[in-house]
């Protein structure tokens, strides 16, 4: 089905991000949250301080995770870019790194005892 000009203006309309958050019902700071750390939907900056959506991406994302049921992987999930398994938030579980919190000390060394 071609897409008439109405529909091309429908869904490249740009949505602030109250907009885009009511649109797929998740929270303004979710989606803050996942420009910050990937995994969101498509944005465009217009300015340091001014995201906008489109509704064409927003479709597309959420197209994307479309399952049948819950043991079936999303194409998310099998392309994910993400920390492998096991990966600490707090960096320790990779041998030799660290980070330091948001209080300043740096966690401790976890490192995993053979036996």
């Amino acid at each position: 089905m071609a897409e008439t000009t109405e529909d091309r203006e429908y869904l490249d309309q740009l949505l602030n991000e109250v907009a885009a958050a009511e649109f797929l019902d998740y929270s303004v700071r979710a989606l803050q949250n996942w420009r910050n750390r990937g995994g969101g939907p498509l944005f465009i900056r217009v300015s340091k301080r001014s995201i906008r959506y489109r509704r064409r991406d927003l479709i597309a994302w959420a197209s994307e995770r479309v399952v049948a049921n819950t043991s079936q992987p999303s194409q998310y999930e099998q392309s994910s870019k993400f920390c492998p398994a096991g990966a600490g938030r707090d960096g320790g579980d990779f041998e030799g790194e660290t980070r330091k919190p948001r209080g300043g000390l740096p966690f401790r060394k976890r490192v995993r005892e053979s036996s």
